[in-house]
């Protein structure tokens, strides 16, 4: 992992249209947590470098562009399709997929904590040709909400801006135990629950 001094320096150089660039492309690509490139982003905006709500709008305008590519990509079912299916383990794809067909929204918000795999939530929903607006309806308030919470926190601890990524970093990973124990639980009552109350009921 970066050192959190790094990062604020390269992120002091971004514009509005960096911003908009990193969270549409180059941030589903790089394994930095965007929890932390947020919560710095609010920081500095914190002290003078840049207008909060125009941070959060590049950093929301980037991620619905970003996300919108890799669903249409991936909704006509071509290379591309084969492509980010040969990235991830055919185990992983399959539960996803599950997840998916059940809970969009929890899909969405579970694929967003993990790094490297950020692209998973829209490139599934557009191979299950998941309908657009429906994509949309839950995408966009998951990604504004996330973004808008860790560049809030970034702002509100901009005094203690170490103290803010040491709690994004355990907040982060709460979070992934608190979704991936509910995760869990569900595969469990979805699968084997019922498939003892079959077996019981014969």
């Amino acid at each position: 992992m970066l050192s959190s001094s790094f990062l604020i320096q390269y992120l002091n150089h971004f514009s509005y249209l960096g911003i908009f660039i990193y969270f549409g492309s180059i941030g589903y690509l790089i394994p930095i947590p965007e929890e932390i490139i947020l919560t710095i982003l609010g920081y500095l905006s914190s002290i003078g470098h840049s207008n909060p709500w125009l941070v959060f709008l590049a950093a929301l305008s980037g991620v619905m562009v970003g996300d919108n590519i890799f669903y249409w990509l991936c909704y006509r079912h071509g290379k591309y399709l084969l492509k980010f299916k040969n990235r991830v383990k055919k185990e992983v794809w399959d539960k996803y997929e599950r997840l998916m067909v059940n809970n969009i929204g929890k899909t969405l918000i579970l694929s967003r904590f993990f790094i490297s795999f950020r692209f998973l939530g829209p490139v599934i929903a557009g191979s299950l040709r998941v309908r657009w607006h429906l994509f949309m309806a839950y995408d966009l308030p998951i990604v504004a909400a996330y973004l808008g919470a860790f560049i809030y926190l970034g702002i509100y601890f901009r005094h203690r801006y170490l103290l803010a990524i040491s709690l994004v970093e355990q907040l982060r990973s709460f979070i992934l135990a608190v979704i991936l124990i509910a995760l869990m639980i569900f595969i469990f009552r979805k699968f084997f629950w019922k498939t003892n109350g079959d077996s019981s009921g014969h």
